[in-house]
């Protein structure tokens, strides 16, 4: 039961539904001071209390950020400690959570159990919740990291409609936040936008409407010589044969991801040898984040991140993902095995048993028709080479 006439706080007239709930997270990407209100553009969505990004860092389970309507349940959750007392924080599902999936507490625990879980009778209920959600994704805030909505009972659970309104949402706050994550590490306090901008390691173009850089950091500078050459229709892969594939990658962000409801996904472009090979990700750049760096509406800016595979150890995993068609857990394991890593090695990295490893990757091998680890990862470095 999603609500599609709710516009977002602070929105465009013309943001309206799932379009503006999309909007409002990538208008957060470049403007920290946005993401609470994006989350509450999730919220509302989804017919839910609030909104909260839950997240595994190093240090523990952090909210990086959350809606304002639930602000009161974060702070109790924190101070009381109810992490401790979290079901969903038990280890309930043999297989764990699995990044690109979506689970309510039905997955986690029986009907029987909900009235007497000490977690939903005394903790959620002060804040009139009933039901949770949570999508999983891949980011580098933690793992998992997820996107959790939660419901009043008197709205009811959520069904089959809402899963895949989270889903869809949480694709485009993976693409979003890969931005801020690039973006913030190269801020430093005083700096404007652009500054920022130009100074992330991260490779990052803007293009505007007919695909011209409009804007480009130094990092981006050699691999853009390199990768792509400037035609009379716009920016272009070197290679003829990854044309369709970056055109259709621009495309679809200069869309807002609106109305046709697609997953966002990586494009690969080879350098003129076809010995090298670049991956981006394109996200539409609106409202207060274009605004900070001078870009003129209602032109469809897009703003590309790049990151040369050669240069990572560890091919990233919403390529493998694209590529093989895995889920996002299954890539996640693929990608960390691919850099050398063992299986009990990955597992610990990905908070999963080692049974549970070996269980997913039985699935990658039937999917990519291998059947050793040394095939399996011959697989996937070609991708470098691709």
């Amino acid at each position: 039961m999603i609500d599609p006439n709710l516009p977002p706080s602070g929105s465009t007239p013309a943001a309206m539904g799932v379009d503006g709930a999309i909007y409002s997270l990538y208008e957060a990407a470049l403007n920290a001071d946005r993401w609470t209100s994006a989350l509450e553009s999730v919220a509302a969505l989804s017919m839910s209390v609030g909104a909260v990004i839950f997240a595994k860092a190093k240090e523990g389970w952090t909210f990086p950020s959350h809606s304002a309507g639930i602000a009161d349940a974060v702070n109790s959750y924190r101070h009381e400690e109810w992490s401790r007392r979290n079901p969903w924080l038990e280890g309930r599902l043999p297989a764990g959570f699995h990044a690109g999936d979506v689970y309510t507490e039905q997955d986690i625990l029986d009907f029987s159990e909900l009235s007497l879980n000490a977690f939903y009778r005394d903790f959620l209920s002060r804040f009139d919740i009933s039901h949770v959600m949570a999508s999983i994704i891949h980011s580098e805030l933690g793992s998992p990291t997820s996107l959790v909505v939660c419901r009043a009972g008197s709205v009811g659970p959520f069904g089959d409609e809402d899963r895949e309104a989270l889903l869809l949402l949480a694709r485009h706050l993976e693409q979003s936040l890969r931005i801020t994550s690039a973006y913030l590490k190269a801020k430093a306090t005083g700096d404007t936008v652009a500054q920022a901008f130009d100074r992330m390691d991260q490779p990052a173009v803007i293009l505007d409407g007919k695909m011209r850089p409009l804007r480009v950091n130094r990092s981006a500078e050699p691999l853009l010589d390199r990768y792509f050459v400037d035609s009379d229709e716009g920016l272009r892969p070197t290679m003829r044969a990854d044309v369709d594939d970056f055109v259709s990658t621009v495309q679809r962000a200069q869309t807002d991801g609106r109305l046709d409801g697609r997953l966002p996904h990586p494009a690969t472009v080879s350098d003129p040898e076809g010995k090298k090979r670049l991956v981006v990700w394109t996200a539409p750049l609106v409202g207060t984040s274009a605004d900070a760096l001078g870009l003129v509406s209602p032109e469809k800016h897009v703003l590309m991140l790049a990151k040369d595979l050669e240069n990572d150890q560890i091919i990233d995993p919403t390529v493998i993902r694209k590529v093989f068609g895995l889920t996002t857990g299954e890539a996640r394991l693929a990608s960390l095995i691919a850099s050398g890593q063992s299986v009990r090695e990955a597992a610990g990295e990905l908070d999963i048993s080692e049974g549970t490893a070996r269980f997913v990757l039985k699935r990658i091998f039937a999917k990519l028709g291998v059947s050793r680890q040394a095939e399996l990862v011959s697989r996937l470095r070609r991708l470098l080479l691709r």
